[in-house]
C-alpha cells in the first residue's frame, strides 16, 4: 500500500490558510482630528454706521469730595512754600558766596585821582599827600562863597574802586530782590547780608573822602 505525501506549498496548505485579502483603502482623513466649522459674523450696515471705527473708549473720571479738594490744595500750597523758601535761602547763599569774593579780591588804589569843579585833576595819595596836578585851578571858584569839592574821577587809576563800589551796588539790588514770603528764616539773612554788604561799601567811601579832606583841607 503506497502513501502518497503532499510537498510543502502543495494544495493542502492552500486549503487548511485562507487566502490574503486586499488592503483596504486609506481615507484621506484617517488619523486626523475633524474639522469644525467656525461661524463668522459680518456686522451690518447699520452697525457700521452706528460704531466709528478706532472710537476711543468711554473713561472714567474721578470724582472727589470737598474735604480731599481742600487737602490736596493745602499740599500744593505747603510745596509751593517749601520751594520758594529754599530757593530764597540758595540764592542769599550765592549771593554772600559772591560777596566774600569781592572782598578778597578789592584792593585799594594806592593813589586817588580827583576832579576839581574848576576845570583840574590831582592825583592824591592815598591818606597822604598830592602827587601831581593836571591843570592849576583854583580851589576856590570865581562866583562861589565855598570851596569846591573835587570829586572822584573815572580814570584807570580808579577803575577798581568804581567797580567794587558798583559791584556793592549790584548785591544790594539783587538782595532786594529777594522775596521772604513771611519766612523769618529768610528775613533775617537777607538783613544780615544787607547790613554787611553796606556796611562795607560805607567803609570804602568814608576812606576815599578821607584822603581826598585830609590833602586838600575841605570839609
Amino acid at each position: 500500500m503506497h502513501s502518497h505525501l503532499n510537498p510543502i506549498g502543495s494544495g493542502s496548505r492552500s486549503a487548511s490558510v485562507p487566502p490574503r485579502q486586499p488592503p483596504s483603502p486609506v481615507s484621506p482623513h484617517a488619523g486626523t482630528s475633524p474639522r469644525h466649522t467656525i461661524a463668522i459674523r459680518t456686522p451690518s450696515p447699520k452697525e457700521r454706521t452706528n460704531s466709528p471705527p478706532n472710537s476711543p473708549a468711554p473713561q472714567h473720571v474721578q470724582q472727589y469730595t470737598p474735604e480731599q479738594d481742600a487737602a490736596a490744595r493745602k499740599i500744593q500750597e505747603t510745596y509751593r512754600a517749601h520751594a520758594a523758601r529754599a530757593n530764597a535761602l540758595r540764592t542769599i547763599a550765592g549771593l554772600r558766596t559772591r560777596f566774600a569774593g569781592l572782598r578778597s579780591n578789592f584792593v585799594f588804589p594806592a593813589a586817588l585821582d580827583f576832579v576839581v569843579p574848576g576845570g583840574g585833576q590831582i592825583a592824591v595819595r592815598a591818606g597822604a599827600e598830592v602827587l601831581a596836578s593836571a591843570t592849576q585851578a583854583s580851589p576856590v571858584a570865581d562866583d562861589a562863597a565855598e570851596p569846591t569839592r573835587p570829586d572822584l574821577a573815572y580814570t584807570p587809576g580808579n577803575a577798581p574802586l568804581h567797580a567794587y563800589l558798583e559791584e556793592l551796588s549790584r548785591l544790594l539790588t539783587a538782595l532786594d530782590a529777594v522775596e521772604s514770603r513771611g519766612v523769618a528764616e529768610v528775613k533775617g539773612r537777607r538783613r544780615a547780608l544787607v547790613r554787611e554788604v553796606e556796611g562795607k561799601a560805607e567803609s570804602v567811601e568814608r576812606r576815599w573822602k578821607k584822603s581826598k579832606t585830609r590833602t586838600l583841607n575841605l570839609p
